[in-house]
């Protein structure tokens, strides 16, 4: 039997097209209809799996490590083999995006309430630490 919408091949007993989602029959649906349709399992394409709690710990320890973490991150924020792993790297920039900008206004705001020569001081000093 094939497809009415794109001709591809069903099996007989099918509701829908596998290739295109089209519904095959009325007469097919109502007859292969279950009776607790909870019951029945739903194949989920591996693009879609969900991410159970202890992947993201993982992912979170993985993109901590300074060189390796920040190059798996980059992968994994143009891959498309996971779509909710590529979400959490993209989350994760995101993150460290938002703790850049707090370091800078903090940096600032600390720059701000001291004078310049209380900076040059402590820049002296730093400076004679390493003469």
């Amino acid at each position: 039997m094939n497809c009415p919408n794109c001709g591809a091949p069903v099996e007989t007993g099918e509701v829908f097209c596998k290739n295109c989602g089209a519904q095959l029959s009325s007469a097919a649906a109502k007859t292969t209809k279950p009776a607790n349709p909870a019951a029945v399992p739903v194949a989920i394409p591996s693009q879609y799996k969900p991410l159970g709690a202890w992947a993201y710990v993982g992912y979170s320890l993985l993109f901590s490590i300074p060189f390796v973490g920040l190059i798996c991150l980059l992968i994994f924020t143009f891959n498309d083999k996971n779509l909710n792993r590529r979400s959490y790297a993209r989350s994760y920039w995101c993150a460290l995006l938002l703790a850049l900008i707090i370091a800078i206004v903090l940096v600032v705001i600390g720059f701000a309430t001291n004078s310049m020569d209380e900076i040059m001081d402590v820049l002296n000093q730093i400076q004679a630490l390493y003469s």
